[in-house]
């Protein structure tokens, strides 16, 4: 009379039932980090939109919120004495949603140039000259010019799953080059720096300006 599974036939099953879940939950896993990482490109956009809109009613843009740095956040508000320095995203005076996919603030940087409380933009507002931002890829191909104006005035990024600025999107960038490629995940932990998951959208001089002028803020 058969009793019951015996403690081997129980053991065969366990494996059977763990190797079934592993195979279910790798593509689940890898689905939700798609969606997470389409989500984070929606929010990277809207907020360059947000920035635009700010631009459009302030006549500037917003300088970084200093006060929280890297690690914790701040309290969304921009700190108008470090306007020429990588910092959070003002998401309180942008009224957005500050943190990416991954809970973590998004950065952001800016043209201080393009700050000023006192003179407004207009059509003949350049970018400061020793603060050039430039985007490249990680294998160095340059995505905008970097030699004198790049035309970028302000940039936005996300640091990904790791929760770290990958390359160039290191803490405080000094160099002011920042790097976006495909992302990349080194899945089997061969080197756990083999990783490049951050997402990036920068605000050209010219789409800041052609915004503006059709919205009669400044003229051409």
């Amino acid at each position: 009379m058969n009793k019951g599974f015996s403690l081997l036939e129980m053991t065969f099953v366990l494996l059977a039932l763990s190797f079934l879940l592993s195979g279910l939950l790798s593509p689940l896993s890898a689905r939700i980090m798609q969606f997470q990482i389409r989500q984070t490109d929606e929010q990277l956009q809207q907020t360059i939109d947000a920035l635009i809109g700010f631009a459009i009613l302030q006549n500037r843009l917003p300088c970084p919120d200093a006060d929280g740095g890297a690690a914790s956040g701040g309290d969304g508000r921009e700190d108008t004495a470090n306007c020429d320095s990588e910092g959070d995203l003002p998401w309180a005076d942008l009224g957005v949603n500050g943190k990416d996919k991954w809970n973590q603030t998004l950065r952001y940087r800016v043209q201080k140039n393009f700050t000023s409380t006192t003179t407004a933009i207009t059509a003949t507002t350049t970018p400061c000259s020793t603060c050039q931002f430039k985007i490249q890829r990680k294998d160095g191909t340059r995505l905008t010019v970097f030699t004198g104006d790049s035309n970028v005035i302000a940039l936005v990024f996300s640091r990904g799953k790791n929760r770290k600025g990958d390359a160039e999107n290191d803490v405080n960038n000094a160099d002011q080059i920042y790097t976006m490629d495909d992302l990349f995940e080194d899945n089997d932990k061969i080197s756990p720096d083999n990783t490049f998951d951050d997402q990036i959208k920068w605000l050209s001089k010219n789409e800041l300006f052609y915004r503006m002028v059709t919205a009669n803020t400044i003229y051409p």
